[in-house]
């Protein structure tokens, strides 16, 4: 495929809700199907087998004499998470396509007898690609596992299960597209592959999570026959409560085992299929689920699903004020509207006018951004705490931003955790009693090692044969013009930059000129964020980007790339003849927010080596001569501007934090 374009069809079946429909051979729910050929079977042309001839009859579309037609479309336009099986044949040489909201394109080719595909071969994820100055692939997509293809003239099966990208409700990509699994003639050749971007000469346009299926129809003749498409929905009991990696599930799904049990909680608690229930009406308090184990400094993900309007709440580390009837544990609420995300035990001291309210100041007084979850939809709610500092996410909308407890307020001690039954609430006017009906599954956690959550007097102390840059109390051995001492701050050791700013200019670096180094440093993004760290020269003039290298910092696609490659002009690609495969290529990471990360970086003559949380990003890669500078240049941590859209959200102060912030020095003997 040259150009996202459109393909698609046959004797189809059409999904609506969870029902498949069938067309009956007049394809109306296809647009363009009247610019293709109904016949009742093809076959290749004896004389010329670069076309395909057709036979008497209904239930097969072909297009056209020369294979050049309108894609066919579905008039439905909004596909989620489908599975489509297609039938089709092929001319010597056709090239077609089943392309997913116009995007994402599992490729259809003549690959019959290629021992190697590549991701353009028949049953590839197409690549990303640039028409100029001539078409070509810039990246390698994914191939298939094995080449399945048929000869030319003999009917092959594609059997497809898509997974649509997933967006807040801000419209912010919080999952990429993924292509489940795709069979081509009984045989597997993907399975959970991503696709962060569109594939083709359009790969940067804008993403859906609903879309057409298309068929490409414009590059070699194609025919199609008994295309099945309906819902497709992941199989929930055998996915369920497995953690990511990282994570351990505090419930497995089966039993109670990772909590107290007492009658109360065996009288209102089941488990069916994998999920924690609560549907009864309980009279009296007391029959809250209680882990066994007591927990610090964590990261908790916990999916939750409310049947009817309800409440309930999340329960962890302990609280230092005498609370009454409250209790002493703090509570996240969840519930639907403004109750959603807040955090009770301010709320419950100033409505109740405890004592502890008095010492309250504005500054207490956690923001919470109201993010409203659906009733009987699935939620999942994150909660970072580490110290005394909270941070809360809903369906990936950020709703409580670094929130800093007051010291008399919260405990850093660990305590248990604590998934709320709440006691019936009573309608003042009809008296109609409200269950509170509660459902949770996949309840992951992750505790924050010490070496991640420390006092700031453990905090920049070098290792041996380091020297620290930052020693975290001052600016010492950095540049601090006017914008730096605005947008930099230093908090218990840890360099801060939260703010939003429109005009770079605010970025740190080092008084001191390095050449050959190893540079190790922490870094955290409190939301979704950009960052980079800058090092070495660059020789080639790169327009809009800067004159120094960058290694990436982002939250969401970009992390860890070598800048200078990306931004470098096709221009000078072209007369350098730097080939695709002599680019630095690093895999897919999305750093977890509000999480602290490790890198180090290792640059001696022209080698470049980074490590990122102890995975070895780059090797020895070698820098083409005519790129990067050998003389001594700063270090220099980034401070972005703000972002607008681009997968960051609408506005995006890209905040950033840095600490142990170590250099080596290398001689040329090392």
């Amino acid at each position: 495929m040259r150009t996202i374009t459109f393909a698609f069809l046959a004797a189809l079946m059409m999904l609506l809700s969870d029902k498949i429909t069938k067309a009956n051979g007049s394809f109306d729910a296809w647009d363009n199907s009247d610019k293709w050929d109904v016949t009742g079977d093809a076959i290749l042309n004896p004389d010329n087998t670069r076309r395909l001839t057709r036979k008497t009859g209904t239930g097969v579309l072909i297009n056209g004499k020369e294979g050049k037609c309108s894609s066919l479309v579905t008039k439905r336009r909004d596909y989620r998470d489908v599975e489509i099986h297609v039938e089709f044949m092929v001319a010597k040489g056709s090239n077609s396509g089943v392309i997913f909201h116009g995007n994402y394109e599992i490729q259809i080719l003549d690959s019959y007898g290629i021992k190697n595909p590549t991701a353009g071969h028949c049953g590839g994820v197409y690549p990303r690609a640039e028409s100029k100055p001539k078409y070509h692939h810039i990246d390698k997509g994914s191939p298939p596992r094995v080449n399945a293809s048929k000869r030319p003239g003999e009917w092959q099966t594609m059997d497809i299960i898509f997974n649509s990208p997933r967006f807040d409700k801000a419209g912010n990509k919080t999952a990429h597209a993924r292509f489940v699994k795709v069979v081509h003639n009984g045989k597997v050749i993907q399975e959970d592959v991503e696709v962060p971007y569109a594939c083709g000469t359009n790969w940067n346009r804008k993403q859906y999570p609903q879309g057409p299926i298309i068929i490409q129809g414009d590059y070699g003749p194609i025919a199609v026959r008994n295309v099945r498409i309906r819902e497709w929905k992941a199989d929930k009991e055998k996915k369920l409560n497995i953690p990511p990696d990282g994570f351990t599930a505090i419930f497995n799904g089966k039993d109670f085992s990772a909590f107290r049990i007492h009658t109360k909680v065996e009288k209102m608690w089941t488990i069916e299929d994998g999920v924690l229930k609560s549907h009864g009406l309980l009279e009296e308090w007391g029959a809250d689920l209680v882990t066994k184990k007591k927990y610090r400094d964590f990261v908790l993900l916990v999916d939750f699903r409310m049947p009817a309007d309800s409440d309930s709440g999340i329960h962890f580390r302990k609280l230092i004020p005498n609370m009454g009837y409250f209790g002493q544990t703090e509570q996240m609420n969840i519930g639907i509207g403004h109750r959603m995300g807040q955090l009770e035990s301010i709320g419950f001291m100033r409505a109740n006018k405890l004592e502890a309210a008095r010492r309250l100041k504005n500054s207490d007084i956690p923001k919470v951004k109201q993010v409203n979850p659906k009733v009987g939809n699935w939620h999942t709610v994150k909660i970072t705490m580490i110290g005394r500092a909270l941070s809360a996410e809903l369906d990936g909308q950020v709703m409580i931003d670094q929130y800093e407890y007051p010291e008399w307020h919260l405990s850093t001690e660990a305590e248990q955790l604590r998934f709320q039954k709440h006691r019936y609430l009573e309608n003042e006017k009809t008296g109609k009693k409200n269950p509170c009906p509660i459902e949770y599954r996949n309840i992951f956690i992750k505790e924050i090692k010490p070496s991640e959550s420390v006092k700031s007097s453990e905090l920049n102390v070098p290792p041996e044969g380091f020297t620290v840059l930052f020693n975290g109390k001052d600016f010492t051995g950095w540049h601090t013009p006017p914008l730096v001492k605005k947008y930099w701050s230093i908090e218990d050791g840890v360099l801060k930059s939260p703010g939003l700013i429109k005009t770079w200019g605010a970025s740190l670096s080092t008084k001191k000129h390095y050449k050959d180094f190893i540079l190790m440093f922490d870094f955290r993004m409190p939301t979704i964020s950009d960052s980079g760290i800058n090092f070495r020269k660059l020789i080639p003039e790169i327009p809009g980007f800067g004159d120094m290298e960058q290694f990436n910092l982002r939250s969401r696609g970009g992390m860890g790339h070598l800048e200078s490659y990306y931004f470098l002009p096709k221009e000078t690609a072209k007369k350098m003849r730097l080939m695709e495969e002599e680019k630095p290529h690093v895999r897919h990471i999305d750093p977890e927010v509000g999480v602290w990360h490790t890198v180090k970086l290792t640059m001696k003559g022209q080698t470049f080596s980074a490590e990122y949380d102890g995975e070895v990003l780059y090797d020895n890669f070698e820098y083409h001569d005519w790129m990067i500078n050998t003389e001594p240049a700063p270090i220099r941590l980034q401070k972005h501007i703000v972002v607008h859209g681009d997968n960051l959200g609408k506005e995006n102060p890209c905040p950033i934090e840095y600490r142990n912030i170590f250099i080596k020095e290398l001689k040329s003997s090392e």
